[in-house]
């Protein structure tokens, strides 16, 4: 199923709320939908917060695919600035820029994190830029 939203973390509850109820359809078990919604979260996050820049809401399309055998495909889709979160990811092993731990919380640089969650959740993490379309392919098997 196919929904599109304004990217506006105003939205970000009913976008989940739509991820959490295709999860169910493909039976995650609560843990594992659990999961799954948080690692959207995070994608979906960082799309609004950082995506548009100018602070002029654009819009997130959100396919969710799912397969009662395979498991769950969630694409997001946004018309915000390029930007590839696989980017300095070994993506066969998930190892990113690891941030640095050795401060404190409140000296540490802001980021990094959010990846690092939404690529251990997920099975497979895919980007592509079709056009002016940043494309975030979150893949969870059953």
């Amino acid at each position: 199923m196919n929904k599109t939203f304004r990217a506006s973390l105003d939205e970000l509850p009913i976008m989940l709320d739509f991820i959490k109820h295709e999860a169910h359809v493909v039976s995650f078990k609560e843990y594992e939908i659990a999961k799954i919604v948080l690692a959207a979260e995070e994608a979906i996050v960082n799309v609004i917060s950082y995506g548009y820049p100018n602070k002029t809401p654009g819009s997130i399309q959100i396919n969710c695919l799912p397969d009662a055998q395979k498991g769950i495909d969630i694409i997001i889709r946004d018309d915000g600035i390029p930007y590839n979160p696989l980017e300095n990811f070994d993506t066969l092993r998930y190892i990113p820029d690891i941030p640095d731990r050795s401060h404190s919380l409140d000296h540490r640089k802001i980021g990094g994190i959010g990846r690092l969650v939404i690529f251990h959740i997920m099975d497979n993490v895919s980007y592509e830029r079709d056009g002016e379309f940043n494309v975030l392919i979150l893949q969870k098997h059953l």
